[in-house]
């Protein structure tokens, strides 16, 4: 081999030998640089999964609910001494009872001094609604208790300011609601033979739970001056997953309440198939006529299940893709203040009975965005040919969208990373605590939040996101709220 080409040689060995030596040291390099990061992440996950104690809110939560503690010192104050509101533990005639105690959020003029100017920290009040009765007519009377804790300077005051009314109460138009309850089952009890013969079924006032027997239910269709007016509907027998609301069997009679004495009460009109009957008398008269139309029953069956469980696909049985977090969470969370920091985001959390969850005082770097963010209402409007749900209306905080926060399925309704946080209610004298009611989770979508290639490069941006989420469950709505 000549010797320019010996060198030519020797030189590719070089080359290539250092190629080689410079790829593994760069391989080992890149390599190793990961299982570093992952050794101190690991570090990172530690402090942020099992130990957000660590983390500390800036101030106090003063929108937080009131815990066991103050909820029964606070039942115990109203019940002792003079009891200026007339309490007994159960509603009787001439005697009042708390219906809920709950926290009085304080006003926003005093939560900005005392976060932004370093002021006193406002006082905790709290909001009690008593059900008051006098004589045959009972209201719902709003008061503010505080300061809390209850001591010699607690003072109970008409809450007032809240409502655009000026009045701290309001008239409840049905004094009994068990009363309402034992009425309708004697209808239904009298009118067995119609019932039997239109819906095949009769009702079980004995056993409401009976698989066989027709369930009444009713909803006010006029309130005005202290007189309620109801339509009662006959609902089919049978439950399956809770879908008893689709089995109405076209059966309605009027219920007039002109007072909250039930001696006043009455049964007019009956309702059948598009025809209103003066009473049940003349809607036997007319049964028993030729030209009497029959509708057909709505029975229960498979239809109303919630899912197809008869048919399926192999797929559906292999675990679906999941998200993960593999250095743990990057959100931190002071649970006894309930308040979140997230990527220059910080809020604090807070429920209440009627409207459940809210965020407050929203912040990027430091710089309030919003002061309030939560559901004030949810109205569902029904519309049918038919009396009752011609015209209906559902106000669903009234029915406690808070206490209905029922427990949230992890995996499903949230990521399996998600961390959950409780919420808690006093009612009726009694402390609750829904578990696992909220969650808190980063998530990244499947898109990105922006993108651009251009001759030289490609920028792309992940689009991701921190949810808070929850659902209230009201009868046959269920409201997730994220």
């Amino acid at each position: 081999m000549a010797k320019s080409g010996r060198l030519q040689f020797y030189g590719t060995v070089f080359i290539t030998t250092f190629v080689f030596l410079f790829g593994i040291d760069y391989l080992l390099r890149s390599w190793g640089q990961p299982l570093r990061s992952i050794s101190q992440q690991g570090k990172t996950t530690s402090s942020l999964s099992h130990g957000h104690e660590q983390f500390k809110a800036p101030a106090k939560n003063l929108w937080a609910e009131l815990d066991e503690l103050e909820s029964s010192q606070l039942y115990t104050f109203l019940h002792q001494g003079s009891d200026p509101l007339n309490l007994t533990a159960s509603l009787t005639a001439g005697r009042n009872t708390i219906y809920l105690i709950e926290t009085l959020r304080p006003n926003k003029s005093d939560v900005l001094d005392y976060l932004d100017h370093d002021g006193p920290r406002p006082d905790r009040w709290a909001r009690v609604a008593v059900l008051e009765s006098h004589k045959d007519d009972s209201f719902i009377a709003d008061y503010m208790v505080g300061p809390l804790p209850p001591s010699n300077t607690t003072s109970i005051i008409p809450l007032t300011y809240c409502h655009n009314s000026g009045k701290n109460w309001v008239q409840s138009p049905i004094s009994d609601v068990f009363g309402l309850i034992a009425w309708a089952a004697k209808i239904g009890e009298r009118v067995s033979d119609i019932t039997q013969e239109l819906l095949g079924a009769t009702v079980n006032p004995d056993d409401p739970s009976d698989p066989d027997a027709l369930v009444m239910g009713w909803r006010p269709a006029l309130i005005d001056s202290g007189r309620m007016v109801h339509w009662l509907e006959f609902f089919g027998a049978g439950v399956r997953s809770d879908g008893r609301s689709l089995l109405p069997q076209g059966l309605y009679v009027k219920l007039d309440t002109p007072s909250t004495n039930p001696k006043d009460w009455v049964t007019a009109e009956w309702f059948y198939n598009g025809v209103l009957y003066e009473n049940e008398t003349v809607l036997r008269d007319a049964m028993k006529s030729r030209s009497f139309e029959r509708l057909n029953t709505n029975p229960d069956g498979d239809w109303t299940n919630t899912e197809d469980f008869a048919n399926s696909v192999p797929e559906r049985d292999m675990p679906p893709p999941v998200s993960v977090q593999p250095y743990g969470s990057r959100f931190h969370l002071d649970r006894t203040e309930s308040y979140i920091s997230w990527m220059g985001f910080s809020f604090y959390l807070s429920s209440n009975q009627a409207t459940a969850l809210s965020l407050f005082d929203i912040r990027y770097n430091s710089t309030r965005l919003i002061y309030h963010l939560g559901l004030q209402e949810a109205l569902a409007h029904y519309a049918g040919a038919e009396p009752l749900q011609s015209g209906l209306e559902f106000l669903d905080t009234f029915f406690g969208m808070g206490s209905m926060m029922f427990s949230l399925v992890p995996g499903v309704d949230c990521p399996g990373h998600a961390e959950y946080v409780d919420m808690s209610y006093h009612k009726g004298g009694k402390m609750y605590t829904n578990r696992n009611a909220i969650c808190v989770f980063e998530y990244t979508s499947d898109a990105p939040l922006q993108r651009h290639t251009s001759a030289y490069s490609v920028s792309v941006s992940r689009n991701t996101y921190l949810v808070v989420r929850s659902v209230s469950t009201v009868g046959n709505y269920d409201y997730t709220v994220s």
